[in-house]
């Protein structure tokens, strides 16, 4: 019996001993290396546009915590369809694998509005922290306008030849390559006949090229109200604006009201 309650209280103190000794770190929350077991790469495309020479640049980044070790791939779409394949391997620059680091992946030169869409490791090779954000998908191109500019006369006579002056304007900082833009228009209801115009290259934001409508007789008056709810005999406006490299976004309020003798 003696030997019996002498073995049960020495397990009773060991116990107690380890409850000691364990509990202080677990209160404290000294677990080891906790946040480097957790942590992963997380690779993405963080941008996708066009320089001034046409080139694409895709920005590939790593915003995770943790390197990307491993054999990859990164695709390039253009209009839905595969067009470049690009292995890791043989890229010069790789600094988008490093935790925090970023690269530019320039494919060639593009013209044109498309839609480009990147993804970053697309067969899945590596395992990240979020597996959802690896592809981007953009709109890129020229983006132009066409706003009113003046008339010749003014003011214009019904009747009588006119000539309209509008300008094709670049609203991008990436240049507006040369091109044709082909425009139908009405007048007060009356249809004219589509005409089309050679535009150069447009270098700049806010720069633009000159284009000249011509009406041979300007039809009757009419009313028509602005926008700022200003009337006007005379209203232009748009049946047909196509440019040869993509579609374009017109002036704010779309038509053009003017006043004819």
């Amino acid at each position: 019996m003696k030997r019996t309650k002498i073995l049960i209280g020495f397990l009773s103190l060991a116990v107690i001993a380890g409850a000691v000794l364990v509990a202080p770190s677990l209160i404290q929350g000294k677990f080891p290396h906790p946040i480097k077991m957790l942590s992963k790469p997380d690779l993405t495309i963080a941008d996708i546009s066009v320089d001034d020479d046409y080139k694409l640049n895709i920005n590939q980044a790593n915003i995770g915590e943790k390197d990307a070790s491993g054999t990859g791939y990164t695709h390039v779409y253009i209009d839905g369809t595969l067009i470049w394949t690009y292995s890791w391997s043989a890229l010069s620059d790789t600094n988008f694998l490093v935790a925090g680091g970023s690269s530019i992946l320039q494919p060639q030169a593009i013209e044109g509005v498309s839609t480009i869409k990147a993804c970053i490791d697309a067969k899945e090779n590596i395992v990240e922290k979020d597996e959802t954000n690896n592809c981007l998908e953009v709109e890129v191109g020229p983006e132009v306008s066409i706003q009113y500019l003046s008339m010749d006369p003014d003011p214009a006579k019904v009747g009588e030849a006119v000539e309209i002056r509008f300008s094709v304007q670049n609203q991008e900082s990436a240049p507006a390559p040369a091109g044709q833009v082909t425009l139908g228009f009405e007048i007060n209801g009356v249809a004219f006949a589509e005409q089309t115009f050679e535009i150069g290259e447009i270098s700049s934001p806010g720069a633009y090229s000159s284009i000249v409508l011509d009406v041979d007789s300007l039809p009757s008056a009419g009313s028509y109200i602005s926008p700022t709810g200003t009337e006007y005999t005379h209203m232009l406006d748009w049946t047909k604006v196509e440019f040869s490299y993509g579609t374009t976004a017109l002036s704010s309020d779309y038509g053009v009201y003017f006043n004819a003798e």
